[in-house]
């Protein structure tokens, strides 16, 4: 079928007013090339319907050779893509009968060949997927005229706010507009080049005119506007609140901030990030930074990057060059002229990660949760989950070994949830998979993974404490209030803190808290402040989840439909049913009445027993062996029966108890 349809079906299913997440239209996704031949072919499902229009750009991470830029646009009628480099000059090349991009899914793309910028055997790839989709991206072609004042008509919907020009017939220069050239005033009287470190320069032939929301204009430079040269153009959205399961977040920004030579500085988005791509334009010899938090952009860790304009390897200097937040990004380096240089100007397009505030509700839980016993595999991933990985519990479940307890968020290290040590170094921990996590032989067929990915029942946050009450924006979306949230202090010991709604009953549980790592009951102290909202969570003073300068880690759970939820009740003298709407998987459940009671684990991975059968269960805050218990009455499509008079680990008359589950 014809491209230029299929691009009008797209357009049109957009505007039918169907909800739109930032997983509908970008992806970051990695793979490992696996071409001996010309005519080896590799499905890479991630997702993107690229049928309607959109660009594959793709990278090679471990070796120097050119990024390839590949696009629904330029495809010759067997299929076949030409290639572009955003570190080259050079015209398009190709088409390649049988080699790179041959085609574009409806859930993907599809690689074919041995070539070493897109598909070498056992290479190391990034690919990210744009989706011509308006208001975010969207892609234009033609054929110059040489007449200043030309305007080029497209279909983004929206004022872009940046733009990516290259001659695909002959040799020039990558043009870049940007929205903060020039300081944001009459950025089109100024330009700068994808392809080179140059400094931002005075244009008066390339823009001719600030771009609107239907067209942007050029001038005669043979860069953009030749007589009968061909020209593309990528243009990208800015902060249009029309994506997420409301259909009013943000997910792309174009922005800039002023470097202050010292680490700290705070840059402001509507969103967390998970791609960020950042230039100097006041200073020569500076590099277009490629980010993303798929090859890794840990909180208090060292971050991997790519150069736009450079054919090199990823690297991180073993440097911290940002922390990502719910609200943007903290610059960490000190006087880096790339990132931070004090008094330069900084440009940046950025796109939000996939979380509850801007991708679509869950519709199935296996989405958005996995468990799995290891494989033992040196290569990722030693645990499968079918998703990229945001949090992961791992236990030995026959074995009294402890708990391990690591996200995305911290990098390669883990925490324990049955002590109160601090984060401690785990090189096995590694997340650059878009199907499970970790790689290591001692991840093995007896060690078993609780795996989550980041949807509207589930966050994760990083934040550094400041002694002071506060609150704590969160990405769970405007549909959800955190109602169970762990709290542990990442540089230090201290104990796990747990907020729940069924503390106390239900009744200002702002006011309690319980922790994790031990069996204690509920304490009445308040170190949340007050409830939490669909927007922040709270914390007091008190330096159990605040205390000045250590850095904690928080994780949000809510309730999601058929997905997940967190309950409370009092225990009778008859049976209890825990009311879920779904059958759940996993059950986590605390008795907060009673001391010496564990954080009680069951799953439908090692099995639970209705009736009188034995269901193994595991505590959450120690280090014991799973034992078998006759506590399960029945299980059904929308919950479970406890049976009654099973002491006070399950159902003690007259205690309390707080429960999360997901199905």
């Amino acid at each position: 079928m014809d491209l230029k349809l299929l691009s009008a079906i797209g357009a049109a299913g957009a505007a039918g007013g169907d909800v739109i997440g930032v997983e509908d239209v970008f992806k970051t996704y990695v793979y490992t090339g696996n071409g001996t031949a010309q005519g080896t072919v590799q499905q890479i499902v991630n997702g993107i319907d690229n049928t309607g229009g959109g660009l594959v750009w793709i990278k090679n991470r471990g070796q120097n050779v050119s990024h390839m830029l590949l696009d629904t646009e330029r495809v010759d009628g067997n299929g076949d893509t030409y290639e572009l480099k955003s570190d080259s000059s050079n015209a398009q090349a190709g088409p390649y009968s049988g080699m790179n991009i041959t085609a574009f899914n409806n859930n993907g793309f599809k690689l074919e060949g041995n070539g070493g910028n897109t598909n070498e055997n056992n290479k190391e790839y990034v690919s990210w997927n744009f989706k011509k989709q308006e208001k975010f991206f969207t892609i234009c072609t033609w054929t110059g005229d040489g007449n200043t004042g030309r305007v080029i008509s497209h279909d983004l919907g929206s004022v872009p706010g940046a733009i990516f020009i290259k001659k695909i017939s002959g040799s020039d220069d990558w043009t870049v507009w940007h929205r903060r050239l020039n300081e944001g005033t009459n950025p089109h009287t100024k330009k700068i080049y994808l392809n080179g470190t140059d400094a931002e320069a005075a244009s008066t032939n390339d823009f001719t005119a600030a771009p609107t929301s239907t067209g942007f204009t050029l001038g005669n430079d043979g860069r953009v506007n030749e007589s009968s040269s061909d020209y593309v153009a990528y243009l990208f959205g800015h902060e249009e609140a029309e994506f997420g399961p409301n259909s009013d977040q943000k997910i792309i920004s174009c922005g800039s901030y002023e470097g202050t030579g010292s680490a700290g500085l705070s840059v402001t988005l509507p969103f967390e990030l998970q791609y960020i791509m950042i230039k100097n334009i006041d200073r020569a010899s500076t590099g277009w930074f490629i980010f993303d938090s798929m090859r890794a952009l840990p909180v208090g860790g060292e971050d991997f990057a790519l150069f736009a304009n450079v054919n090199g390897s990823e690297t991180s200097w073993g440097v911290e060059f940002i922390d990502i937040n719910a609200t943007g990004f903290t610059l960490k380096t000190v006087g880096n002229d790339d990132t931070n240089k004090n008094g330069d100007t900084f440009i940046y397009i950025a796109i939000a990660a996939e979380t509850g505030k801007t991708s679509k509700v869950p519709e199935n839980a296996s989405d958005v949760f996995a468990m799995d016993y290891g494989n033992g595999s040196t290569t990722i991933p030693a645990f499968d989950s079918g998703f990229p990985v945001d949090f992961g519990l791992l236990k030995r479940p026959a074995s009294s070994t402890e708990w391990s307890a690591t996200s995305r968020l911290q990098g390669p290290n883990y925490l324990v949830t049955n002590d109160d040590s601090a984060e401690a170094a785990g090189s096995a921990y590694v997340w650059d998979s878009n199907v499970g996590y970790t790689a290591v032989s001692w991840a093995d067929s007896a060690l078993l993974s609780w795996m989550w990915k980041r949807n509207a029942g589930l966050d994760c946050i990083c934040y550094k404490g400041t002694g002071s009450a506060r609150t704590i924006e969160h990405s769970l979306g405007s549909n959800n209030v955190p109602e169970m949230i762990w709290t542990k202090k990442r540089n230090n010991t201290g104990n796990w803190h747990v907020y729940h709604k069924g503390l106390n009953g239900g009744t200002t549980p702002q006011n309690y808290y319980i922790n994790l790592n031990t069996s204690d009951a509920q304490t009445n102290t308040a170190i949340w402040n007050n409830q939490p909202t669909s927007s922040v969570f709270h914390l007091s003073s008190d330096g159990h989840a605040n205390s000045n300068g250590d850095d904690f880690i928080a994780i949000l759970f809510s309730t999601v439909s058929g997905i997940s939820k967190c309950g409370y009740h009092t225990c009778g003298a008859g049976n209890v049913t825990l009311s879920m709407d779904f059958s759940p998987r996993f059950l986590l459940l605390k008795n907060i009445s009673t001391g010496s009671t564990p954080w009680v684990v069951i799953d439908t991975l090692r099995g639970i027993t209705a009736s009188a059968g034995n269901t193994p269960t595991l505590n959450l805050s120690g280090t014991s062996q799973q034992s078998n218990y006759t506590w399960i009455q029945s299980i059904s499509s929308s919950g479970i029966e406890i049976n009654a008079g099973q002491g006070d680990r399950f159902s003690n008359d007259g205690d309390d108890f707080i429960w999360y589950a997901h199905a």
